[in-house]
């Protein structure tokens, strides 16, 4: 009867915790939805050429990156909605890339939840853990953002954890589950290989493992066979291999000093802690970005709407910028307990290295290795977004640790990054202007059912008209100023220039006149003839490998070969 008794209060525990993971996850990802439109995040302009190889608009991308994560986003561009319009296809672009990521971070934390039972945390503790993560910065950058480092996140934490599996008794079945995610890893970015190399060639200094063994080798000579089809296929797509990074701005070519590496400017970090006051010191970088938006691309872009609903604070306590401070404090305090953790927890040095990995591989294109590839005015080669992936990764263990300790502290850690995060990012607000916002951009986003429970006086059956998207033309969308400017009234059709022209199914062409024109229009079948409703090029070895490897996280779980390492835990 008590044992019973103790699994129904587990359950209802565990029910719990999972309850509050998801609330955490939909407010994250529906306030990103809501506020931020992906077209406007760094470098999406640079790698929107993949969208358009893909969709046939260009024979080669022109990059150099690899191909499976541009591929899964414009699969969901495809499997997306088809109502694009002269006005909507960046908000479209941005839904899609959104739920990509969205997707990619689900799988990357349950190959973290499985590395962290693995290494005998309690269930509950990583419940909670991710439901801290979900509020991080570095988190919602990166759902946002167009760039592989969400990919990274998303196989990096499988590979790790089938690796130290492998270094748990040498059982190379393990060794040769991992071959095709580091495939994948190992031709996503530049940066993203040295980090992972750093992470691998450290594991195997501090396991004292022989690769120059006659079976090592073999694996080894079998994963350049499954590399090799992969680089072709991205060097005949892109035009260029991995390491062809051409950078042709003049800004672009210098190198660091070396006391970029200790220089502390402490007046102005405390007066001016702005983007590029800094650009001559690393550390006052990395404090400001960590938890902050040193860089000014998500929190403090002005193409989001996170800019326009910012609350200001009077100085308090001689602190005047205290976003920036709260950046500083939590970043410090996180790098404090990475030191304090590495030299306890020795088992899993290697994860609290991931950070140091990153930033050293970003400081050797600093001076100059393999090229120059650095702007002393600006140093946005220091973006924390570019090891995000690693950070997070950090992150998790350093607070699952302190949770370990005690189950309080997460309720804590929770209140605490919720407050911060959303003072960073603004904290919406009663005002009218505000709401009216709200009302006319849920139209547009993914979560617009979920968030019509919550939007007072939005109707939800709004969701499914196909004629807003195609037929409205709906300025604040990409023009968040008029938050601000409170000038939110809508574009009247006829005033929109240029005009639109619509197809219908035989070719036939029509440029309607008025709003009424083009539902009407809608309604007999036509649309706008986007590029994005071209048929998508494959990459075959790319996805082939991809679904191979989901495929094989399967088969090792319904053989019970992963959850047998669960049964020394309780």
């Amino acid at each position: 009867m008590l044992n019973n008794f103790k699994k129904y209060k587990l359950k209802f525990e565990l029910i719990g915790y999972l309850i509050l993971f998801l609330v955490t996850l939909f407010i994250a990802f529906s306030n990103i939805n809501l506020h931020y439109l992906t077209t406007s995040s760094p470098d999406f302009q640079y790698y929107k050429d993949y969208l358009s190889y893909f969709f046939r608009e260009f024979e080669y991308s022109g990059r150099e990156q690899g191909l499976i994560y541009f591929f899964l986003v414009s699969l969901f561009v495809k499997l997306g909605p088809d109502n694009f319009s002269l006005d909507n296809t960046n908000q479209l672009l941005s839904n899609a890339v959104q739920l990509t990521n969205l997707s990619l971070y689900l799988f990357g934390l349950t190959g973290l939840f499985f590395l962290l039972r693995y290494k005998g945390f309690k269930t509950k503790h990583i419940i909670m853990t991710f439901s801290i993560i979900n509020f991080f910065p570095q988190t919602i950058n990166m759902l946002v953002t167009m760039k592989p480092e969400i990919f990274a996140f998303a196989i990096l934490p499988w590979s790790v954890f089938l690796i130290f599996l492998f270094f748990e008794n040498y059982d190379y079945t393990f060794l040769y589950f991992s071959l095709i995610p580091n495939v994948l890893l190992l031709t996503s970015k530049g940066t993203i290989i040295g980090s992972v190399l750093l992470l691998y060639l450290y594991i195997v200094i501090k396991e004292k493992f022989n690769i120059l063994s006659i079976k090592f080798i073999s694996i080894f000579l079998l994963f350049l066979v499954l590399l090799s089809p992969v680089l072709l296929e991205n060097f005949d797509a892109n035009g260029k291999h991995i390491f062809e990074h051409t950078n042709q701005k003049a800004e672009m070519q210098d190198t660091a000093d070396l006391n970029f590496l200790y220089n502390i400017n402490f007046h102005d970090l405390y007066m001016y802690p702005f983007r590029h006051s800094h650009a001559d010191s690393l550390i006052g970088m990395v404090v400001l970005d960590t938890f902050g938006d040193y860089y000014q691309w998500y929190a403090y872009n002005d193409q989001s709407a996170f800019h326009y609903i910012k609350k200001n604070f009077n100085s308090i306590w001689y602190i005047t910028h205290w976003r920036q401070f709260f950046s500083v404090v939590l970043t410090l305090i996180f790098y404090i307990y990475v030191i304090y953790f590495y030299k306890k927890d020795s088992n899993n040095r290697s994860i609290y290295l991931m950070p140091f990995f990153g930033l050293f591989i970003l400081l050797l294109q600093a001076y100059g290795i393999p090229q120059v590839n650095f702007d002393k005015e600006t140093a946005e080669l220091f973006k924390t977004h570019y090891y995000s992936y690693l950070l997070i990764i950090c992150l998790t263990f350093v607070i699952i640790n302190l949770i370990n300790k005690n189950t309080i502290i997460g309720f804590f850690l929770i209140a605490l990054f919720a407050f911060t995060t959303s003072f960073l990012y603004g904290v919406p607000n009663d005002n009218q202007d505000y709401k009216e916002y709200l009302h006319s951009k849920n139209l547009h986003v993914d979560t617009c059912l979920l968030n019509s429970f919550f939007l007072d006086g939005f109707e939800k059956e709004n969701c499914d008209d196909k004629h807003i998207d195609v037929c409205n033309f709906d300025r604040i969308i990409y023009n968040t100023k008029d938050i601000a400017s409170k000038n939110l009234d809508g574009v009247d059709y006829k005033e929109y220039l240029p005009m639109q022209t619509l197809v219908d199914p035989n070719g036939k062409e029509i440029t309607p006149k008025s709003r009424g024109e083009c539902i009407r229009a809608v309604q007999d079948g036509y649309y706008y003839n986007s590029v994005y409703l071209n048929k998508i090029k494959v990459p075959f070895f790319n996805l082939f490998y991809f679904i191979f490897f989901i495929f094989s996280i399967i088969y090792l779980l319904r053989k019970r070969v992963l959850s047998n390492t669960f049964n020394k835990i309780t």
